[in-house]
């Protein structure tokens, strides 16, 4: 785990050994004075971008700037280990981000399809129908449909007729 107080100090001593404001580091980085100053106080980390370019400034390695602290050669195991523990560290909370994201997304998509499951279960959907022909007029036709049944009510004005099979055409939305 990362220690920004450490790191934050870290910064505040190199730029001052170099005789840097906040405001001209803020210039040479392209970031705010507010943000150097929130690095410094160890409320947040700098991004890799300027984790870089504080190195460079400061002539020290990357590995002592994350740790916080200039290191020698009788602390080679820690500088090893920073990067590594930085980037489980980054990855723990991709893994976790990812986790939320997958968990987010799957219980909207089970909302969505038990809303619309309850919405539409076995609900009535009533037809008006009408036609004319040769043969027949038909006014005033309704149709029930639901999931399990369907019924059809006919008021046919010409009643000498009589039907054996009743085809029905009709437009949907007209």
């Amino acid at each position: 785990m990362l220690d920004y107080k450490r790191i934050g100090k870290l910064i505040t001593i190199e730029r001052q050994k170099i005789n840097l404001t906040q405001e001209q580091l803020s210039e040479e980085l392209f970031v705010t004075r507010q943000a150097i100053s929130k690095w410094e106080r160890g409320q947040c980390m700098p991004d890799y971008d300027s984790l870089i370019c504080l190195s460079k400034i400061f002539s020290i390695s990357l590995n002592e700037l994350v740790a916080g602290e200039r290191l020698g050669i009788s602390n080679r195991h820690k500088i090893n280990t920073i990067f590594i523990s930085l980037l489980k560290e980054k990855e723990q909370k991709r893994i976790i981000i990812t986790i939320l994201f997958t968990l987010f997304l799957f219980l909207s998509l089970f909302s969505f399809f038990l809303y619309y499951f309850i919405s539409t279960y076995n609900k009535f959907h009533v037809y008006k129908f009408y036609g004319e022909s040769e043969n027949y007029s038909i006014t005033n036709m309704l149709g029930i449909f639901s999931n399990e049944n369907a019924y059809l009510k006919l008021n046919i004005l010409e009643t000498t007729q009589t039907f054996d099979v009743i085809e029905i055409y009709y437009l949907k939305n007209n």
